[in-house]
């Protein structure tokens, strides 16, 4: 178990005392407002496996028809039970991978293969190049790349790989590298408990991947943030196989460690994002003054049209399918701060529709950077919806990331502030 205020490691200020314990049983997103610092000289690779035996695949597209791979040195073309088809000894010079519908199976190698899915080893750990659809040039990843043909006939890309150094890319990802390091080893223990939990719930066993690569799971690029953020690895590397865990009636648990980047003044309850996160450390309403320093602490006025939010809700939603124009938006069971949980939409007619008030954001603004979060007030002005009085940046549920920074900077440890948003937890050591 961690002690807050224990000896410090390697000289980092963090202060973390580890106990040694039995392996654990078990069943959003911060943004840059400073340069990031230099980019730190890439380690020398080592070998695949990894430490741990700790993997986790991350979903990197879903639905595509080609990419682009390469590999710089040694590698393997598998098939999915691990028998190898091609053996490259010395490196894979970029070229693509392709579905081939009337064939029912991929194309690669300038030759067809009669498969669903494929993975590509590499011989030494991050020498794994990939270039999807929208990017620019290739980016490099850790671990190894599972292709698979979707049920739908399209390329489902996954790489699979130790979390730690998955950890590595989205501490780096979701929160700013200047940050206390206080604050990156509650962001490194948060993440890391947030993607266990979610390896182990029951909706991955009948999945081919455990998170996704976005802000819908966690931020995750590879290795290209890791090395431009040396604080953010070495907070991943100090807390390694550390995760927060509730005293549940049958033992500890761990549960979904929700993070967003500014709660606003207060948290909220995990349960108005749905039943997955209903227990005690994410029962919400936790105070947080520290995080007033964020841009976004306040926001607005933003404005939308009557039309465009009816059009949204209509895209993600049939039951707003026949509704005409709005007339009221009604913010409902708000929290005692003021967020509302669920919001409902009003036509002329006098036809609603009820969503979650996260649901009724993300619809109407799929960017999430202009409704920046649900605490917000509503007025109409003609044609126009005025979104005024807004409160933080995300979802607001668990830890808020400014609010870390603010504490850490008042000299709270990483194991203080998890303590802070996740009211009733405390922290274990599932591997080493």
């Amino acid at each position: 178990m961690l002690s807050p205020g224990g000896r410090s490691g390697r000289g980092s200020g963090l202060r973390l005392a580890l106990i040694p314990m039995a392996l654990l049983a078990v069943c959003g997103c911060g943004r840059s407002e400073s340069p990031a610092p230099r980019p730190a000289a890439p380690s020398a690779p080592s070998r695949i496996p990894p430490a741990t035996d700790v993997r986790i695949r991350v979903r990197l597209a879903a639905e595509v028809d080609r990419l682009e791979l390469a590999v710089d040195g040694p590698c393997e073309w598998r098939d999915i039970g691990g028998a190898v088809l091609v053996s490259e000894p010395s490196r894979l010079e970029p070229q693509p991978l392709s579905r081939v519908p009337e064939a029912d199976g991929l194309r690669f190698l300038d030759r067809t293969w009669p498969l669903d899915a494929v993975e590509l080893v590499p011989a030494l750990d991050g020498t794994l190049r990939l270039k999807l659809p929208g990017m620019n040039s290739f980016g490099a990843y850790p671990g190894i790349l599972r292709c698979h043909l979707t049920a739908s006939g399209r390329i489902e890309v996954i790489n699979e790989l130790d979390i730690e150094d998955y950890l590595r890319s989205v501490v780096a990802g979701e929160m700013p590298g200047w940050f206390q390091p206080e604050a990156l080893a509650a962001q490194a223990i948060a993440a890391r408990t947030y993607a266990l939990y979610l390896m182990r719930s029951p909706a991955a066993a009948g999945r081919t991947w455990d998170v996704k690569a976005g802000e819908g799971s966690q931020v995750y690029t590879g290795l290209a943030r890791q090395q431009t953020s040396p604080a953010a690895a070495e907070a991943v590397d100090l807390t390694r196989g550390i995760v927060c865990v509730w005293d549940s009636p049958e033992g500890p648990k761990l549960f979904c460690a929700y993070y967003s980047a500014v709660c606003g003044g207060c948290t909220q309850p995990a349960r108005n994002l749905g039943p997955d996160g209903d227990v005690p450390p994410l029962s919400g309403n936790v105070p947080c003054d520290f995080c007033a320093e964020a841009k976004y602490y306040r926001w607005g006025p933003e404005i939308l049209s009557r039309t465009l939010i009816m059009k949204n809700l209509r895209e993600r939603y049939e039951r707003f399918g026949g509704m005409g124009r709005i007339e009221a938006i009604e913010l409902l069971d708000p929290t005692p701060d003021g967020r509302p949980a669920r919001v409902r939409v009003v036509d002329r007619n006098g036809r609603s529709g009820l969503l979650r008030a996260e649901d009724f954001r993300l619809a109407v603004d799929p960017s999430g950077r202009i409704l920046r979060s649900t605490h917000f007030s509503v007025l109409f002005d003609g044609d126009d919806v005025v979104f005024y009085d807004g409160h933080g940046w995300g979802h607001g549920v668990g830890m808020c990331q400014w609010g870390a920074q603010g504490l850490a900077r008042l000299g709270e440890t990483a194991l203080e502030i998890l303590a802070h948003y996740y009211p009733g937890s405390r922290v274990e050591q599932a591997y080493r």
